[in-house]
């Protein structure tokens, strides 16, 4: 006689939730909730709350808990570059306590040192993978996750129907979900080498490598960020310097060969007018002055120099330049 399965008479519901736990894999559960926090960690503008505490967050901090309760939270993630790590970071946090304790708001610390913690402690223990097959796949959703982003905004880009502007500036440089077109910018540069490592190390397809730094590029221009241009260039250029090889040089040759003429006849037609203005006119006249808010910024790093002169070494506190500064 075949005997009855113990859920048998169960509804429907209550065998839902009768699972055996070696049917009960978490580490099914904790690489998809990984890849999720990464996707949404370029999307700072989702968050439940007015906190700056987003889903990606939420979801790494899940992360950590099933990487807690698998025992595969490792002790020591970054090998022996740990404890000088974590010592350096000790160091960070005692100035910025002490000096925090001797300025007007002291409370202000555990709110900055909290999310210190959370970037450069828990995300190592998170991200840090001794599988390249894994770390890969993390690079990846990252570049997934700021394609997807921009993409989005660029649509709102050329549509013009952001009223709210959200997506898109009142000067009409484009932040998608960053929140701020600089923001944006930095994460680009950011992610552009990621594109070619995946590109030289045959790891992506080259359709998507195409797709992707063509994205990124206009999404680049769009945000007519200075600052984020410099940093693209330069990552860029430090990633060939250390991987060139002839068939690189042949291939930048070939692209530049096509896209000189291009720019000529239709280059300015294709550009974002903000970026003409923010971007090429300061080229074009060696003025930085007139690249967007760069001389601004110049007189906030004066400002700080001088206001840290007499505490160079512990600083004036947790977010306390905000409130001091004259500007």
């Amino acid at each position: 006689m075949t005997p009855i399965a113990r859920t048998s008479h169960a509804s429907p519901f209550g065998r839902l939730f009768t699972i055996r736990r070696r049917q009960f894999d978490l580490a099914a559960i904790e690489m998809p909730v990984t890849r999720l926090a990464i996707f949404f960690s370029v999307y700072p503008a989702l968050r439940p709350a007015e906190v700056f505490f987003t889903y990606s967050d939420i979801l790494f901090c899940l992360s950590a808990v099933l990487l807690l309760l698998m025992g595969r939270l490792r002790f020591a993630p970054m090998g022996p570059v740990t404890i000088p790590w974590m010592v350096g970071f000790a160091i960070f946090s005692c100035g910025m306590i002490v000096s925090s304790l001797l300025g007007a708001a002291p409370e202000r610390v555990l709110v900055v040192l909290g999310q210190y913690g959370f970037a450069y402690i828990l995300l190592a223990y998170i991200l840090v993978r001794t599988d390249e097959s894994i770390v890969d796949t993390f690079i990846k959703t990252f570049v997934l996750g700021t394609v997807c982003v921009n993409a989005f905004g660029l649509v709102v880009f050329f549509l013009g129907q952001d009223e709210t502007f959200r997506f898109v500036s009142g000067s009409g440089r484009l932040a998608s979900f960053m929140g701020n077109p600089n923001y944006n910018a930095n994460v680009i540069a950011l992610t552009l080498p990621l594109i070619l490592y995946l590109w030289f190390a045959g790891k992506w397809r080259f359709v998507y490598v195409l797709g992707s730094l063509a994205i990124l590029a206009y999404a680049l221009i769009a945000t007519s960020s200075v600052g984020g241009l410099l940093w693209s260039m330069a990552g860029v250029a430090v990633f060939l310097a250390l991987t060139i090889n002839w068939r690189v040089l042949v291939g930048l040759a070939v692209c530049v060969a096509i896209a000189i003429p291009l720019l000529e006849n239709y280059g300015m037609s294709i550009l974002p007018e903000t970026f003409q203005t923010r971007v090429l006119s300061a080229a074009e006249s060696g003025d930085m002055g007139q690249a967007g808010t760069f001389s601004y910024r110049m007189h906030l790093i004066h400002e700080a120099l001088d206001m840290v002169q007499d505490r160079l070494l512990v600083g004036i506190g947790a977010d306390q330049y905000r409130a001091q500064s004259g500007f």
